[in-house]
């Protein structure tokens, strides 16, 4: 790879790495907790949503689908539209899980 791709993609994941850590402070300063989804190397994945938050509120629990842009990039309309679309189509469903140490554990959907 020719040394100045190489550069530009060091400085682009350096970016990357700092935007996610500002989502990461940003969102626990507001009481969420939050699940990056990336890749099997550690990079964004493919997909429109780059981040899960969650944050419980006595009966209820609040989920947000968040996209995380770094560098002079900005959310366009498009991907705003494609980030509401995903959020429409989320589905939620509950489970139990139980353990009995040295015995058996059950994962059952409720």
């Amino acid at each position: 790879m020719p040394p100045v791709i190489q550069k530009t993609l060091k400085k682009a994941r350096e970016t990357e790495r700092k935007a996610r850590l500002f989502a990461q402070y940003e969102l626990t300063r507001r009481g969420y907790r939050r699940v990056f989804l990336l890749s099997k190397k550690g990079y964004e994945s493919t997909g429109i949503v780059d981040l899960v938050a969650v944050k419980k509120h006595r009966d209820e629990t609040e989920i947000v689908l968040i996209q995380v842009k770094g560098g002079k990039r900005r959310v366009s309309e498009s991907e705003k539209k494609r980030l509401r679309a995903a959020c429409k189509n989320v589905r939620v469903r509950c489970a139990t899980v139980e353990y009995i140490p040295g015995s058996w554990a059950k994962m059952a959907f409720v």
